[in-house]
């Protein structure tokens, strides 16, 4: 889902069924999608979730420009959706993403990612997003507080230029899908010297 500027309302279908969904799980969903030329569309998304040899899971599937005329209505903003962009603006110099609580991976920025941060894979571990080694066991400990409560903390996790960059987080846990134990927690990061 990284690269995908949307408006869709209901992400959290799509992402829910990526972290918490069975294998042959299926998603069929029309999305608001911002194109490469900034025009606003409507796009049907079918895809199937699968899991590679390595555990990565992933949703396969295909999209379909259904726009009709030059360009899609954008839907208005939920209150929820409101009240996140309200915070997210409050916070100049924070990024914000929804992280995976099992794998401590960033699924989703719901801002700009953070430009110093190493958030593409890369192919080469030594270049990859990571935790900082020593910094993994305070970072499983975050996840499991957060399940009861905000919690506020600093790890390392590698850089742009493959270092390691000293971070403050504050996160709180996310509901994705009312059916399903949430997985999730919204993670907002500043550099540590901010």
């Amino acid at each position: 889902m990284f690269g995908v500027t949307t408006a869709a309302r209901h992400q959290e279908v799509a992402l829910a069924r990526v972290m918490a969904g069975q294998v042959g799980t299926e998603v069929h969903e029309v999305w608001k999608i911002w194109r490469y030329d900034e025009v606003l569309r409507d796009f049907h998304f079918a895809a199937r979730l699968t899991v590679d040899e390595d555990g990565h899971r992933w949703l396969h599937g295909v999209t379909q420009d259904i726009t009709e005329g030059s360009s899609a209505i954008a839907d208005p903003l939920t209150f929820a959706d409101s009240l996140m962009e309200a915070e997210l603006a409050s916070h100049a110099g924070a990024h914000a993403a929804l992280v995976d609580l099992r794998t401590l991976s960033a699924i989703r920025w719901l801002s700009a990612p953070m430009p110093t941060v190493q958030c593409e894979m890369t192919g080469r571990p030594e270049r990859d997003p990571a935790i900082h080694p020593d910094d993994v066991a305070k970072a499983e400990a975050l996840a499991k507080a957060v399940r009861t409560a905000p919690v506020e903390g600093s790890i390392r996790v590698r850089g742009s230029d493959g270092g390691w960059i000293p971070l403050h987080i504050v996160a709180s846990l996310v509901v994705l899908d009312k059916h399903v134990a949430p997985t999730a927690a919204l993670v907002k990061v500043r550099s540590k010297e901010s």
